[in-house]
């Protein structure tokens, strides 16, 4: 079954070349080399005990008619904030955009939705470079996992997608402005991830996979078990003052299977 991502996916082509200066990735996802992996049981231990301390929390989401309410589908704990965030733990359950204006997730994903003609969809712009600190949920584990990557991090979270939950098709940023990548800590058959039409599953392998949320994605958990993912974002192309660590002619698929993210 189909998620949507295929309904005319080019409506994003403006961020990439010819419009702009950067060029579309070769693919739209792959797994990461083994230097970034680690052994699935050991850990789920240690997700297990630090959910014990901080639970996963739903997020939030306001209604058309600006009411806000629990999406209990979807939950999270954040390992990374922005500094001074009034609650770190689950700072990164939020959207921001330049300037640390918070933006609404309903409003965001209605405006992109596949159910709009293309010319009427409106991808946000998002800003995650303040997420710079490492929240107490970040425990000698995890935060060793983060620092295999060499690239400056952003948000880092453990996210829960529930038994008939559904992240529909939208665009978060292009690769040049952050890049996402996920490890499947539980799962099942039924979860599809799916790209611009093109559908895969994440296996709990201990492995990182990389797919381009700069393109029409949606997930899907149509299982009867939850799936947790251990979800890393990163920043490899530009550091947090804004200055570029690589060029646009730069190939990130070369550059992750190099394992120099």
């Amino acid at each position: 079954m189909k998620l949507g991502t295929d309904n005319n996916p080019e409506f994003s082509d403006y961020l990439y070349a010819p419009n702009t200066e950067w060029r579309k990735p070769s693919r739209l996802w792959m797994k990461l080399p083994d230097r970034y992996s680690f052994d699935p049981e050991e850990a789920r231990r240690e997700y297990e005990k630090l959910e014990k301390r901080f639970p996963m929390r739903p997020f939030q989401v306001e209604s058309r008619h600006g009411i806000s309410k629990p999406r209990l589908s979807y939950r999270g704990i954040g390992l990374t904030s922005r500094p001074q965030a009034e609650n770190p733990v689950y700072d990164a359950l939020n959207l921001y955009g330049p300037k640390d204006q918070k933006l609404s997730i309903f409003k965001t994903f209605e405006k992109v939705s596949e159910l709009k003609e293309p010319k009427e969809r409106v991808i946000e712009v998002l800003d995650e470079s303040g997420f710079s600190e490492k929240t107490d949920a970040c425990g000698p584990y995890f935060d060793a996992l983060i620092n295999r990557f060499r690239s400056p991090f952003t948000k880092v979270r453990f996210l829960e997608l529930m038994p008939g939950g559904v992240i529909p098709p939208h665009v978060d940023f292009p690769f040049y402005q952050g890049i996402r990548v996920h490890a499947c800590l539980t799962s099942n058959e039924d979860v599809v991830w799916e790209v611009e039409g093109e559908q895969f599953r994440i296996p709990c392998d201990g492995h990182f996979y990389w797919f381009d949320t700069g393109r029409y994605h949606a997930v899907r958990n149509d299982g009867d078990t939850s799936r947790v993912v251990f979800s890393v974002n990163l920043s490899p192309f530009f550091g947090r003052d804004g200055s570029r660590i690589e060029v646009p002619t730069t190939d990130l698929i070369e550059l992750m299977s190099r394992g120099e993210v």
